[in-house]
């Protein structure tokens, strides 16, 4: 007899610690997709921000006056991809009165009225060439003259006449990014990068920092690298 009541009680324990588990694991399970929907909530807003963003500058772009160009000149650029150096002929180019080579005031300029990352790309007879930016790598530096070749798939759908869409990691951070052809006599002659964040961590950071789980349990977030985005340490 106390053998059995022993047994039904070791049964009964681990029924009740299965079912609590079970019920535990759901709950963690709904969490974490309500968490992730705030995060895919902000990249859909992002992605509309974006194709607005494409119109928006190009239309202000536009608004600097009529396309021209003059004399060339070389330059050593960076090959995007392979990290050689080239030398390149550009020719100077204007939007009205505004000289594009190297005017990071206009690319500022664009970028704080639409809060984005902005970089210009002049077409060379070696590909694209990055030729004014918001864009700065880790010792704060604009990045300029770098050289994307014809054969990329950003530069192929831009020849094409095509908008092209993608994440590119600017920093630490990750944006999506467009691209888009900038056109003169129905040909194009260069390109217009802008990116905004993918999504606002600081705001996720936040959402997540009030979560906890069982007292000592807690949300992070990863990258597709495995690189911590958001920690409790």
């Amino acid at each position: 007899m106390v053998l059995l009541l022993i047994a039904g009680g070791i049964y009964l324990y681990r029924v009740q610690t299965g079912s609590l588990q079970r019920y535990s694991d759901r709950l963690l399970s709904e969490e974490a997709h309500s968490l992730n929907q705030v995060i895919e909530m902000q990249i859909r807003e992002r992605q509309v921000r974006l194709r607005t963003g494409l119109d928006l500058t190009l239309e202000l772009l536009y608004s600097f006056g009529e396309i021209t160009f003059g004399n060339s000149r070389q330059v050593t650029a960076i090959d995007y991809f392979t990290g050689d150096n080239t030398i390149v002929d550009v020719k100077q180019w204007k939007l009205g009165r505004e000289q594009l080579y190297n005017n990071n005031e206009m690319a500022d300029r664009i970028s704080a009225l639409g809060g984005i990352q902005v970089s210009l790309f002049q077409k060379t007879d070696k590909g694209y060439l990055n030729i004014a930016t918001t864009v700065k790598d880790d010792n704060g530096e604009r990045i300029l003259n770098t050289l994307i070749s014809a054969n990329s798939p950003v530069i192929q759908a831009i020849e094409r006449g095509e908008d092209f869409y993608d994440r590119s990691r600017l920093g630490d951070d990750w944006y999506l990014a467009a691209s888009r052809a900038i056109m003169h006599n129905g040909k194009p002659v260069g390109m217009l990068f802008i990116g905004v964040p993918e999504k606002d961590v600081s705001i996720i950071r936040d959402l997540f920092s009030k979560k906890t789980y069982y007292d000592t349990g807690y949300p992070f977030l990863v990258d597709a690298t495995g690189i911590l985005l958001v920690h409790p340490t």
